[in-house]
C-alpha cells in the first residue's frame, strides 16, 4: 500500500510539471495571452504600458488598470495610498482607495443590483503567522498583518455594494486552513467590525 501511495505522488507531481510545461510553452508559442492590458488613469500623470511588461511609474505612484475584453481578459486595477507606510493608512483612505479602484475597473453599476445576492472571498488562510525560525506561530494583527486581506477592505466593498444593493444579501464567504468561524473572529470578520454582511 505504501509503495502505491509513493507512486501515486509520483505521478501526480509528473502530470503537475507537465500541465505546468504545457502551459508555458502554450503562453511563449502566443497560444494563450494572459497579460492584461493597461489603460492610463486619467488621475495620474502615469504612463501606462501595453501589457507586456512596459508599463511606467514615477516616485509618487503607479495606477494602472485594464478593463473586460470580448475574448473575457481579466480586469486589474492598481491604486497606491498617500502614505507611505501600511499602518498610517486610515479606513477613510481605504474607502476612496476601494471607490477608486473598482471605478477604474469598469465599476459596479453593470454588475450589481438590489435585491442580489453578492459573495465577497477575501483571503483569510490562517490567524498566525508562521514565519518565526522553526515554524512557530504568534497571532497576526487583524490590520495590516501581510498574509490575510484587512477587514477594513472588506468592510469599504461591503459598503460600496450595499449603495447598489440595499435590500440584497451580502456573505463573506471563507475556506481557512484553520477552523474558520475562528480566523474570521480573530481577523474581525464579524458583523460588528463589517456591517452590512
Amino acid at each position: 500500500m505504501a509503495f502505491r501511495l509513493k507512486s501515486l505522488k509520483l505521478w501526480s507531481f509528473v502530470a503537475m510539471i507537465c500541465v505546468i510545461a504545457a502551459g508555458t510553452l502554450a503562453y511563449q508559442l502566443g497560444l494563450v495571452n494572459i497579460s492584461p492590458t493597461y489603460v492610463k488613469n486619467p488621475q495620474s500623470n502615469v504612463t501606462a504600458g501595453t501589457g507586456n511588461g512596459d508599463s511606467h511609474s514615477n516616485a509618487a505612484a503607479t495606477y494602472s488598470t485594464a478593463k473586460i475584453n470580448a475574448e473575457g481578459q481579466s480586469t486589474v486595477s492598481i491604486v497606491q495610498a498617500k502614505a507611505a507606510k501600511a499602518e498610517e493608512i486610515k479606513y477613510e483612505e481605504i474607502k476612496e482607495l476601494v471607490k477608486q479602484a473598482v471605478e477604474m475597473a469598469g465599476g459596479f453599476e453593470s454588475l450589481i443590483k438590489d435585491g442580489q445576492t453578492v459573495v465577497l472571498k477575501p483571503n483569510l488562510v490562517t490567524q498566525d503567522d508562521y514565519t518565526l525560525p522553526g515554524w512557530r506561530g504568534r497571532p497576526l494583527a487583524p490590520e495590516v498583518n501581510g498574509t490575510t486581506t484587512d477587514y477594513r477592505f472588506t468592510r469599504a466593498v461591503v459598503e460600496l455594494v450595499r449603495q447598489y444593493n440595499p435590500n440584497g444579501k451580502v456573505y463573506v464567504m471563507e475556506g481557512s486552513a484553520f477552523p474558520t468561524r475562528e480566523v474570521m473572529g480573530h481577523l474581525k470578520y464579524t458583523p460588528e467590525d463589517i456591517p452590512g454582511v
